[in-house]
């Protein structure tokens, strides 16, 4: 059976099966966690790399998830600067609200050029044949390798 766990509030956890669309997995996750519904919400592993499931709400949550993975679920602030964008994730895991080193790799800071980096998710232009890291969280423009695809193990 593919499920994960969602961490949040003060030491919750509920599961959630990630064999469905994105949109219908973060509506699920924002009820049985009593999130706001107006909010943008995603998940992060533990070591602040976000699933980016967010951005892509016609996926397959399997995609970006590994099954059976843990995941902590986040809060997703925009704030504009001058024509860029800048995104904060608020853990909401509240435990993780007071670690600085979680936080920090949750929220890295801008580049030089003003973009702010991001290791987690993917990115639309990216090839969906990678494969993925080590924590279970699609890498930079990777999708989940299918099972008839093979491809070798490192």
């Amino acid at each position: 059976m593919v499920f994960i766990t969602v961490r949040f509030g003060d030491d919750q956890s509920a599961l959630f099966n990630p064999n469905c669309r994105n949109v219908n997995l973060l509506r699920d996750i924002k009820t049985k966690c009593n999130c706001n519904f107006d909010d943008i919400f995603d998940l992060s592993d533990e070591s602040g790399e976000v699933a980016n499931i967010a951005n892509h709400p016609e996926d397959y949550g399997k995609e970006y998830l590994m099954e059976r993975g843990e995941f902590i679920l986040v809060r997703v602030e925009k704030e504009l600067k001058g024509d860029e964008e800048r995104l904060t994730y608020i853990p909401m895991l509240y435990r993780m609200k007071n670690e600085k080193d979680f936080f920090d790799r949750l929220n890295p800071r801008p580049t030089k050029g003003g973009k702010q980096r991001r290791r987690g998710g993917r990115d639309d232009t990216a090839s969906p044949n990678k494969r993925r890291g080590r924590n279970g969280i699609s890498g930079q423009g990777t999708k989940k390798q299918s099972r008839q695809g093979g491809g070798s193990k490192k």
